[in-house]
């Protein structure tokens, strides 16, 4: 893949700041079997998505070569093939310049060396070492952030269940109250997503926010546990009374809507709700609590909380 054509047009034109990010976080999203599906409108959200990503400093662009590298290896031992030209986007460089700097770095403190006679190369036993060091650094938050629509009911629903069951794990929850996304705010929600072990996303609602940011966890590798309440996932059409406005006048009535998950996330494993007992919104944070220790084993301040007891 050569990246040097890649051009935008007004408005959505991207410095050449910004150029290697893109192009870097695009390469690292097909490394990953990502789908990368952006429409005209969504152009910009994918372009700020992927600059929050980036790595900014050397060693950070450093370590995520290495880590993009390692994902080009089918086995520890097998060869991997590189083109500074056309490969530079790996490490979210400028240029292959910046690349082949990089790449001699990483033959100088011997985490990957070029095989004597060929173009290939070859992560070493100290650069896999590196490599498992920085996934445990990863893997060591005790945060979880979860992603929802904010109304009275899944409020409660949050602090009643969904929080307990976090915390029950051993995890501390993080979220972030509905408030107007500007920038400021979408650049915090965005950082404490890349702060966090996992994800838990409730699609009841069907709010655009949730779909997006279950998005950017899945592209940082996060995993997400999926939740929805029943009646918004079971492709429904619902009646309540509301407002609606018709020729600049509010008027009140009987207002339709569908309610389903999109196609692009109902294949997954739901953990599904109901609101109207107690003994399934029980069942519901166990479902969660149970989700959660399957896949990440208990937390740190579950650790913490047994020691605080004794």
């Amino acid at each position: 893949m050569s990246y040097d054509n890649i051009k935008t047009r007004k408005p959505y034109e991207i410095t050449n700041e910004n150029r290697s990010q893109f192009i870097g976080y695009t390469r690292e999203l097909t490394l990953l079997n990502r789908t990368i599906d952006i429409k005209l409108n969504d152009f910009k959200t994918f372009i700020t998505t992927a600059i929050q990503q980036a790595p900014k400093t050397v060693p950070d662009k450093i370590d995520k070569l290495l880590i993009n590298l390692s994902r080009l290896a089918n086995n520890p031992s097998s060869d991997i093939e590189i083109n500074p030209v056309k490969d530079y986007a790996l490490g979210y460089c400028v240029d292959e310049n910046e690349f082949k700097y990089y790449l001699k770095y990483l033959d100088e403190i011997n985490f990957f060396k070029q095989n004597r006679g060929s173009q290939g190369y070859k992560i070493t036993v100290d650069g896999w070492k590196k490599i498992q060091d920085l996934s445990i650094i990863k893997n060591v938050s005790e945060q979880c952030f979860i992603a929802m629509w904010f109304t009275d009911e899944m409020n409660k629903v949050y602090l009643d269940y969904i929080s307990k069951a976090i915390e029950r794990a051993g995890y501390k929850p993080m979220i972030i109250p509905d408030v107007k996304h500007d920038n400021e705010v979408t650049s915090q929600i965005l950082a404490e997503i890349q702060k966090s072990k996992f994800m838990i996303a409730d699609f009841t609602g069907q709010r655009a926010g949730v779909y997006f940011e279950a998005g950017f966890a899945k592209g940082l590798g996060l995993n997400v546990i999926w939740t929805c309440k029943k009646d918004w996932f079971d492709n429904k059409e619902a009646e309540n009374e509301g407002e609606y406005k018709i020729n600049d006048q509010w008027k009140k009535g009987i207002i339709k809507e569908e309610r389903h998950t999109h196609f692009d996330v109902n294949h997954r494993q739901f953990i599904l709700w109901e609101y109207d007992a107690k003994e399934k919104l029980n069942k519901f944070e166990e479902d969660i609590y149970n989700s959660i220790v399957e896949q990440f084993g208990e937390g740190p301040l579950k650790s913490k909380g047994n020691q605080d007891s004794k």
